[in-house]
């Protein structure tokens, strides 16, 4: 549902002078205040199965019926290439008006207003992208269904920058990243590789990625947890698994992560390797399901947002968010449940 997720950001973004800071000051008092429900959110946009993206599907065809029949008959369709007129439904259908409505309305499992919070503050776009890449990759699609992706994914990569949603060095950073994970972003790269304001070099650097030919499953070496830990013994990393066991969704990780890092346990890694490690250890254990990289990096962005704290004398305090109340508990708990301390290394 690739497609439906990038109309939606044209329907969302399309009217910006006349509505842009109602809409960024509504949401972002959602996005503060309902914070996981907008985690459950974006761990379903990061899950491999495109869970999130039925859900994406679902919405939209319950907001603008016709919507269906014309995506199918587009998919279906081998002289498909734009979605102006996939763009042109939703609008005639409605769907600006709908989407406003069911985010005043905010009712039960409705996910309205994640989707447009998502849309707006998380990595929407990104997220949209590597999906597209990783089902060209697959093999499971055919040519028709593969050329279709291709598309939408310059056309996303294109319509973030002219909104000023990302500029093209995030799209360069999202290239390196992808590689970093062994997954070879070829139509990305391609895009990146037209880009005026990149070096040279750096185009060069595109334009060889971009005709690579992706073996699937090949992947680059990575440090596993145990590595990634310098001073940890069979007591840390057991009690690691244990929380996992319990504890897997992306907002859980994105505080085992900020837990291990701030107490100078976990080396100088990123977000990426930790999660290439968590998967590698328990790729074995069908009772655990490591969310996508993407899942973590949200929730940790989200932990790491500055806010404040009113004090009983009403005086506001800057802070972190992990650090407010409502998330400092579980984050001492897991402090005191891993005995981190012990386990701090020097660089």
């Amino acid at each position: 549902m690739l497609i439906l997720a990038h109309s939606l950001t044209h329907a969302h973004y399309m009217t910006k002078e006349e509505k842009n800071k109602f809409t960024r000051d509504a949401l972002r008092h959602w996005y503060e205040n309902h914070q996981e429900e907008y985690c459950n959110f974006t761990d379903l946009m990061h899950d491999r199965r495109g869970i999130g993206f039925d859900q994406v599907f679902k919405t939209a065809i319950m907001l603008v019926p016709k919507y269906e029949k014309a995506l199918l008959l587009y998919l279906k369709n081998d002289r498909s290439e734009g979605i102006e007129d996939l763009e042109k439904i939703l609008t005639d259908g409605g769907l600006k008006d709908q989407l406003a409505l069911h985010f005043r309305a905010q009712m039960p499992d409705c996910i309205v207003p994640a989707m447009l919070s998502w849309l707006f503050f998380g990595r929407s776009f990104e997220c949209m992208v590597e999906y597209g890449e990783e089902l060209i990759q697959d093999g499971k699609l055919n040519f028709l269904l593969r050329r279709l992706v291709s598309f939408n994914i310059k056309t996303i990569i294109n319509r973030s920058l002219t909104i000023g949603a990302r500029k093209e060095e995030d799209w360069v950073k999202f290239v390196s990243e992808m590689e970093d994970m062994g997954i070879t972003p070829v139509v990305t790269a391609g895009v990146v590789a037209k880009f005026k304001s990149i070096p040279t070099e750096t185009k060069v650097e595109m334009k060889t990625t971009s005709e690579k030919n992706p073996i699937p499953g090949k992947e680059k070496k990575r440090r596993s947890l145990k590595e990634l830990l310098p001073n940890s013994d069979e007591y840390l990393l057991g009690s690691i698994d244990e929380h996992i066991n319990i504890k897997q969704s992306g907002k859980d990780l994105a505080l085992l992560y900020l837990v291990l890092e701030k107490s100078r346990s976990l080396t100088n890694t990123s977000v990426v390797e930790f999660h290439a490690a968590l998967e590698q250890r328990y790729e074995k254990k069908p009772n655990i399901r490591i969310p996508g990289h993407r899942g973590i990096q949200d929730n940790l962005k989200m932990l790491l947002t500055p806010t404040t704290i009113t004090k009983k004398s009403g005086v506001e305090v800057p802070c972190m968010t992990f650090e407010r109340p409502e998330y400092m508990f579980a984050y001492n708990d897991l402090v005191e449940k891993l005995g981190v301390q012990d386990y701090a290394y020097s660089c």
